[in-house]
């Protein structure tokens, strides 16, 4: 899984559009809620007429959306909203300080017993190793042990 992560979504996306398999809109489009958009540069979260930069690659994947192809132009009218980071329920660990966090009502709350673990039945091959900007995106929880 986390080789398939290294053909990020951009890089899949650019391949079908290299390959004429997709035709991004080149006006402005109101996408409908729950879709998210790549442009060509960023990755977007469409809810309620605006739209939510997702952070990564990672935390795109931590929600599952379904990506369609977009332009820079064709969301050029939509509003940014803020910054989508990852979805309630994700572990994620900061490889810059080790620390591993499970995120609960948009806050990382740090793990600091192995028994957590066993005690939520979480895997431990479904971490995501995240960048210390990317867990700093969440506020701090209450610590879980």
């Amino acid at each position: 899984m986390q080789k398939l992560l290294e053909w990020s979504i951009r890089a899949i996306l650019k391949i079908h559009q290299q390959n004429n398999l997709v035709d991004p809109p080149t006006v402005p489009t109101a996408y409908p809620s729950g879709v998210a958009v790549f442009d060509g540069i960023n990755t977007y979260f469409i809810k309620n007429g605006k739209k939510y930069r997702i952070i990564s690659d990672r935390a795109l994947e931590s929600w599952g959306f379904s990506v369609w192809y977009g332009s820079p132009e064709s969301l050029s009218k939509t509003v940014l909203g803020g910054i989508l980071g990852f979805r309630d329920g994700t572990v994620i660990k900061d490889i810059s300080n080790g620390k591993i966090y499970l995120v609960v009502n948009s806050k990382k709350q740090h793990i600091t017993s192995p028994d957590v673990f066993t005690k939520f039945g979480i895997d431990i091959d479904s971490i995501l190793l995240v960048s210390h900007k990317e867990a700093e995106l969440h506020k701090d929880g209450e610590p879980i042990s």
